[in-house]
């Protein structure tokens, strides 16, 4: 039986094991892309920026607290930096996600007609 750090040669003159040298596993450990964790910070700070004021709301009224309107209406408007946040973030980080939002943000729109004879 095989090991599994080895592969196993199916050659019908010999049984024998073939041991992966060290530089191919240099491949199983490599890094993420850079600007995907680039990406991935801006989208998780858009996140906690939205989300803080609406579970700052939250925990006030909770407690008992009661907060002006404007500070409620604050925390609505803050929700949609993330709705809208996002795509923007994308845009600017991903060439392949922007040729796409062009492309479909481009395309005319179609309409039926009905024929009414």
């Amino acid at each position: 039986m095989a090991n599994s750090y080895c592969c196993h040669t199916n050659d019908s003159d010999n049984n024998s094991y073939h041991y992966p040298s060290r530089q191919s596993f240099k491949y199983y450990r490599a890094l993420p892309n850079r600007g995907a964790i680039v990406t991935m910070l801006w989208v998780s700070l858009a996140f906690v920026i939205s989300w803080a004021p609406t579970l700052t709301r939250c925990a006030i009224e909770a407690w008992g607290g009661m907060l002006p309107p404007w500070g409620i209406l604050f925390s609505r408007y803050c929700l949609t930096i993330n709705v809208v946040g996002n795509p923007i973030i994308y845009v600017l980080s991903n060439n392949r996600f922007k040729s796409f939002a062009i492309e479909m943000l481009s395309r005319s729109v179609v309409s039926a007609t009905i024929d009414n004879s």
